[in-house]
């Protein structure tokens, strides 16, 4: 019993009754207190919600009548029929009234929310859109619009409930001297709005309310439109948003205000506090079915675990137990697709992978050891292979002193310019040189050339000063040189050019080696062009090429990238050009990288 205690399956017990439980319990009776500070929230703030969506609503059937009343505001046409000066029997009265019904018309249809819109001058002559036309003189209730012409800024008109009409009116001035012209009123479909207000409903009885600044209800559910505001609640004047009071059937109830149409309203959201409490009843008994329910499932997965979880661990704990003494060889056998039946396979993958990095580490060691037997050797051939060459540095320097004794310059120049070429072959410590040093390595192999032809090839070479400390691989110039003398010239047998230049191309370098000779055909320059581009960096070029365009462009690639190389390309008037491209590549001395 004791052993089956300290068992995992134990522990998993204790802690699903006491972390469940426990807080199960504690929580639910600490949010049975909180239940209604909580719903209180949620509420208010789900109401506050319905009510900023409602102040939208209202606030864009004011800005409708703002936009169009602004527009007649400004339309100099328009403030003609406003005019006192302009007489009433004038043909810039009539147009211009045609003009306005057209116009007010057809903003009553593209806006549904405006029945009707009407201009009124200082002298009182009013024209609408249905068009009606009162002259300076008509009968009508001066009273009424002598208190609209009153009127100091835009605003909304008490609402007239006998016709549903809310009337929005703006100002008219004259742009030149700034003196009231007149009015424009627009009427809105007052039971649009109301419509819109009664179909609010916050939780199951709540209901919204709409007040005018001069204190009369604009809509209220069951109280008529004009009707004085009466509801016993404190001064509106208050900072909070929202408050508990009685409503005006003395029961308690949340209220929530706020302003609509642009400020010129107070809209109120009424919430029955019956409403509240029943939330909260509901919230009580969910909490009591769900303490039911979750004690069940504590003991249902209790069971599970016993059956399910505590052998396959035990199992598996024993194959762990038997590789941890070297057992390599051990498996889990478990055939689920669960949790531990993913971590069984893990486990012998993670034993199979063990054996094979065992075996892969005396592998590579093996190999590690042939490596270095190999390497050990490569470089006693390498330093072996440098004999010949160092001692035909020296046979070369000898015979050129010898020349020198005896008077032979020809045989002086040849040998210098090759003891040369060959002491440039020697300095491999670095596989960048500058373009300096590699136009005069193509200068040395031009001294010989000439002295093998007898002056049949002419080379020219130009390097700016700027470009000569530009990196480019060594052995980049002299097999170019080589191969137009051997492929564009010798076969040409009559004098020709070979010209060896640099220039600067925006941040690129641009080598060029021309030649007058034979040229090649475009479809065999175009396939030379396309067997360079088929090389890539980890392309080698066989022996049998040896350091020829194929080489130099494989070599550039590596050192600068895909972007870089030769291109071929016809010279003009004849011959053969192969441009070298390489970035601007100067700063710091020549060093491996």
């Amino acid at each position: 019993m004791r052993l089956g205690f300290r068992s995992i399956y134990a522990r998993i017990l204790t802690s699903l009754l006491v972390l469940t439980l426990l807080p199960l319990f504690g929580v639910g009776f600490f949010v049975y207190l909180r239940s209604a500070t909580i719903l209180e929230s949620k509420i208010t703030d789900s109401t506050l919600q319905t009510l900023v969506q409602a102040q939208s609503r209202l606030d864009g059937f004011v800005t409708e009548a703002a936009t169009v009343a602004d527009t007649i505001a400004n339309y100099p046409d328009f403030q003609k029929l406003m005019d006192a000066s302009v007489p009433d029997e004038n043909a810039v009265i009539y147009n211009g009234t045609q003009e306005f019904v057209r116009f007010s018309k057809l903003m009553t249809l593209t806006h549904p929310d405006i029945i009707r819109i009407t201009i009124i001058g200082s002298n009182y002559r009013r024209i609408d859109s249905l068009g009606r036309y009162l002259p300076a003189g008509g009968n009508y209730d001066v009273d009424k619009f002598r208190n609209i012409l009153e009127m100091s800024d835009a605003g909304i008109l008490p609402p007239d409930s006998e016709d549903k009409l809310l009337a929005y009116a703006q100002n008219v001035y004259n742009a030149e001297n700034g003196t009231k012209m007149g009015m424009v009123v627009v009427d809105l479909d007052l039971s649009q709005i109301q419509e819109y207000l009664r179909q609010v409903h916050p939780l199951q009885n709540g209901y919204l309310f709409l007040v005018d600044t001069a204190g009369n209800y604009v809509f209220h559910p069951s109280l008529e439109t004009g009707v004085p505001f009466r509801e016993p609640w404190p001064d509106s004047k208050q900072d909070s948003p929202y408050f508990f009071t009685n409503s005006l059937d003395g029961h308690r109830a949340l209220v929530i205000r706020g302003s609509a149409g642009e400020g010129r309203w107070s809209l109120y959201g009424v919430i029955p506090y019956s409403d509240i409490s029943s939330q909260m009843t509901d919230n009580r008994n969910a909490i009591l079915v769900a303490g039911i329910v979750l004690a069940a499932a504590i003991l249902a997965v209790a069971f599970f675990l016993r059956t399910q979880l505590v052998k396959p661990i035990r199992k598996l704990q024993a194959s762990m137990s038997l590789v941890e003494r070297g057992d390599l060889q051990q498996r889990f056998a478990y055939k689920s697709n669960d949790e531990i039946g993913k971590l069984g396979r893990s486990f012998n993958r993670m034993v199979g992978r063990i054996e094979e990095l065992i075996h892969d580490i005396f592998t590579a060691k093996t190999k590690e050891a042939h490596a270095k037997l190999l390497q050990q050797e490569a470089q006693y051939e390498a330093l072996e292979a440098r004999v010949t060459p160092h001692f035909l540095y020296n046979t070369l320097d000898a015979v050129g002193w010898l020349a020198r004794d005896r008077g032979v310059r020809e045989i002086t120049a040849v040998v210098d310019a090759l003891a040369g070429m060959l002491r440039y072959s020697l300095e491999r410590s670095t596989p960048l040189a500058t373009l300096k040093q590699e136009f005069e390595h193509a200068s040395l192999y031009a001294d010989i050339i000439d002295f093998r032809v007898g002056g049949q090839v002419r080379f020219r070479f130009d390097l700016p000063i700027g470009l000569e400390e530009v990196r480019v691989p060594r052995f980049t110039l002299q097999p170019l040189v080589e191969n137009a003398v051997q492929h564009g010239i010798e076969p040409l047998g009559e004098e020709a050019e070979v010209v060896v230049r640099a220039y600067l191309e925006g941040d690129l370098v641009m080598i060029e080696v021309a030649d007058t000779g034979a040229g090649v055909g475009i479809r065999e320059r175009e396939e030379l062009q396309a067997r360079l581009e088929g090389l890539s960096g980890g392309t080698s070029v066989s022996s049998s090429e040896g350091i020829g365009l194929p080489n130099v462009h494989q070599r550039l690639r590596m050192n600068f990238g895909e972007d870089f190389g030769l291109t071929l390309l016809p010279n003009a008037p004849k011959g053969f050009l192969v441009r070298v491209i390489v970035p601007i590549k100067t700063n710091g001395p020549i060093s491996e990288s």
